[in-house]
Order: structure tokens, then C-alpha cells, then sequence
């Protein structure tokens, strides 16, 4: 994919550098080289999220009903409610061991029921 992306940026910059003068031929290069690299962080934060969701999703005991996954840089962030803190503690423990994933902010929260107290949970935790 990223060498699609770099395919892409040179053809723009051969095709747009014909009846350019040399600064606007060098600011769109930086631009596409901009671009290029955004778009490839991007891929590869969306391939994180999605592999980390997919092993969560298929993971007996994990309901993803109600939290999501975010991904930046190798950074994983945990949005939302579980249902006890049994799960919660799993999930932190699955996805600390899916590769690619650097470090996990654990912004879950226990849902309050009739059987637990429903204390938030609001933490980081660094991993490796």
C-alpha cells in the first residue's frame, strides 16, 4: 500500500511539474511527500485498530458492545464501559500481546450493576 502511495505522489509531481516554476515544483513535492507519509501513518493506524478489534471480537469473555479502539503511532487507546472488572483486566492483558501494539491507555470504565460498585477505572499503562 505505501508503495501505491509513493506511486501515486510521483505521478503527481511529474505531471504537475510540466509548465511549473522550480519553487512550485518544490513546494508540491514537499506537499506529496507530506501527504504521502499522513496517508501511510494513517493505513497503518486504521491496520492496528482493526487487528486489535479483531481479536477482541473473536476473544471468549470480551463483549465490545460498549467500548471502542483507537490507534495512534503504536499507542492503543480504550474507550468506554465493561461489564466487570474481570474483563476489563482481560482485555488490558489481550491486547498488551498483540503485536504492533507499544503501549495501551486503559480508559475503561466498570459498569455500575447490582453486583459490583462500578468504581472507574482511569489509567495508563506502558507495556514492554
Amino acid at each position: 500500500m505505501r508503495d501505491r502511495c509513493a506511486l501515486l505522489a510521483v505521478l503527481a509531481i511529474l505531471i504537475c511539474s510540466c509548465g511549473c516554476n522550480p519553487e512550485d515544483t518544490s513546494n508540491l513535492q514537499r506537499d506529496t511527500s507530506q501527504l504521502a507519509k499522513t496517508t501511510a501513518e494513517s493505513l497503518a493506524n486504521a491496520a492496528l485498530a482493526a487487528r486489535v478489534n479483531s481479536v477482541l471480537a473473536v476473544w471468549k469473555g470480551i463483549d465490545m458492545s460498549g467500548f471502542r479502539v483507537e490507534a495512534r503511532n503504536g499507542a492503543v487507546t480504550l474507550n468506554g464501559q465493561v461489564r466487570t472488572e474481570k474483563e476489563r483486566t482481560e482485555i488490558l492483558r489481550v491486547v498488551n500481546q498483540i503485536r504492533g501494539v507499544n503501549r495501551v491507555v486503559d480508559r475503561l470504565q466498570v459498569r455500575a450493576t447490582s453486583q459490583n460498585t462500578g468504581m472507574a477505572h482511569t489509567r495508563q499503562q506502558k507495556v514492554r
